[in-house]
């Protein structure tokens, strides 16, 4: 029997935590059936879910933005600096033509030279010192589509007209491979009909005009494009826009050698509005943010990395609060995250950075859950570094047996609707032997506002680095429920990253957290 009780998506516990914080979002969520949860009712002297800033869990604040955006036009990296063009900057959805620079050695912004034209949703790409825009929405939402294609000279700070596309489109992604530049997918003037025409205009010849390449399959707007070893990869999107609107998991590949589109492994769940929030690092993809409508969620605040050798998809520490259509850029071991808001109505200023590969070792992950501090001293970071699974958890429970850290059980990772019989972390480690605890409860068979209980009705095998360490594991025989139980190994990792599989004969497979240390 699969788990009946709501599960709570990763991106909506990441919706509440930021409810929490902001008076207006938690009136919005209140308002949203099915998104508020209670409060943990367990002893006073249990430890308390917190927000402590200690690294490698939670992002820096940096300089605010000189005006809030969500949409923008285009995002640039230029001389260690992150540029932003355009962009929605009210709640009218007003477009604006700034262009502003951040310099993240000095944490400040300055402006440069305006837009010809107020834009949001074109496609760009960035060619040695030469920013190219093209098409888009003209200003105030709903404006129109347009085929016009801007230059932006950024060592002169100055701009020039390019080759207008043969077609009117916005919502296009476009990228550089070798000299030619190449835009594909995105609306058609009507705003509401997809497109998946392909264009290519030689950057040696731009008087040749563009000409028509391979169309890309699926065809969606308000995708994620990156290249990676010569090839550019189409990532999520959508289906329709102004009316009925529907979040895609498709990743697409194109070679330009070939002109051929080949398909890549689905992102985690449908995802759109990563134009600006996709960004490639060390040859991996990167993305921030965006959302999920196909799941109720207008915001997300998951980051994820892809890596081509294993065609598969991590996930990364959550963003701070969930963000459509952010800014996401790596810069100097940093991840920046800038811009977007929790709904389309809400463009933001925030800017936040996280360093990538901190040499503190994230060792305690509260899996399905939010950051804990127990006690005030032990970090466990919110749950991160998942390939697969969804999220559950039950607060009905007064109380978990055998544990004084009640907020580590009432929440748990488990088997999702793509695999039910599979959960599933990559945890980067450096080479050496490690002692992993992984802490379980069982908080839905027999358990307050579950299901009826009893053994053998969930039975999952353990495997750390492809070894099954414990076969036919069952929660209630081993403990009872609602009552944690942690299972402790010895591993050693010379890979690079700690594998955990858990692998279900009968029902869901579950893991409420995880520790990582170094074993003596």
């Amino acid at each position: 029997m699969i788990d009946s009780l709501p599960a709570s998506k990763p991106a909506a516990r990441c919706v509440r935590r930021a409810a929490r914080a902001r008076l207006l979002f938690s009136m919005l969520l209140l308002m949203l059936p099915g998104l508020a949860v209670a409060q943990p009712t367990g002893s006073a002297t249990k430890g308390q879910a917190t927000r402590a800033p200690s690294p490698p869990c939670v992002w820096e604040t940096r300089q605010e933005g000189p005006i809030a955006r969500l949409q923008p036009a285009a995002v640039a990296e230029y001389q260690g600096k992150i540029l932003v063009f355009g962009g929605f900057f009210d709640p009218a959805l007003n477009a604006s033509v700034r262009v502003d620079a951040y310099d993240p050695a000095q944490d400040q912004w300055s402006r440069l030279a305006d837009m010809p034209t107020a834009l949001t949703h074109s496609a760009f790409a960035t060619d040695g010192d030469t920013i190219w825009i093209i098409g888009g929405f003209i200003g105030q939402s709903p404006g129109p589509a347009t085929n016009q294609v801007w230059k932006y000279d950024a060592l002169n700070d100055v701009w020039s007209a390019g080759p207008n596309l043969p077609f009117a489109r916005a919502s296009s992604v476009a990228a550089v491979v070798g000299r030619q530049l190449h835009v594909f997918g995105g609306l058609l003037p009507d705003r509401q009909t997809d497109s998946g025409q392909h264009g290519v205009l030689d950057l040696d010849n731009e008087g040749a005009g563009w000409s028509l390449a391979a169309p890309m399959p699926q065809p969606r707007n308000h995708l994620g494009a990156a290249v990676l070893d010569g090839k550019i990869y189409a990532i999520g999107g959508q289906h329709g826009h102004d009316g009925v609107s529907q979040d895609v998991d498709d990743v697409h590949i194109y070679d330009p050698v070939s002109n051929t589109w080949t398909a890549a492994a689905d992102l985690p769940f449908p995802r759109s509005h990563i134009e600006q929030g996709t960004t490639v690092h060390n040859d991996r993809i990167f993305i921030a943010g965006g959302r999920n409508l196909t799941a109720g969620l207008e915001s997300l605040a998951e980051t994820h990395a892809y890596d081509p050798t294993t065609n598969t998809w991590i996930g990364l520490p959550p963003l701070p609060e969930p963000l459509l259509s952010p800014v996401a850029r790596i810069l100097n071991g940093y991840l920046y995250v800038a811009y977007g808001g929790p709904l389309y109505s809400t463009p933001q200023d925030h800017v936040y950075r996280r360093r990538l590969n901190a040499p503190a070792v994230i060792n305690r992950i509260n899996c399905g859950g939010d950051e804990y501090r127990r006690g005030g001293l032990d970090l466990w970071c919110p749950d991160q570094l998942y390939q697969s699974g969804k999220t559950f958890e039950n607060r009905v429970i007064p109380d978990i047996l055998g544990t004084t850290d009640d907020e580590l059980y009432f929440t748990e990772r488990s088997g999702d609707a793509t695999d039910p019989t599979k959960v599933a972390y990559r945890i980067p480690l450096e080479p050496g032997r490690y002692r992993v605890k992984l802490h379980f409860a069982e908080i839905f068979f027999g358990a307050p506002g579950g299901g009826p209980g009893g053994t053998g009705l969930r039975v999952f095998d353990i495997a750390l680095e492809g070894n099954v360490v414990l076969a036919n594991y069952d929660i209630t025989a081993s403990v009872g429920a609602i009552t944690a139980d942690i299972q402790t190994f010895e591993v050693d990792v010379n890979d690079g990253a700690l594998d955990i599989q858990l692998t279900a004969t009968v029902d869901q497979p579950k893991v409420s957290a995880i520790e990582v240390d170094i074993a003596n």
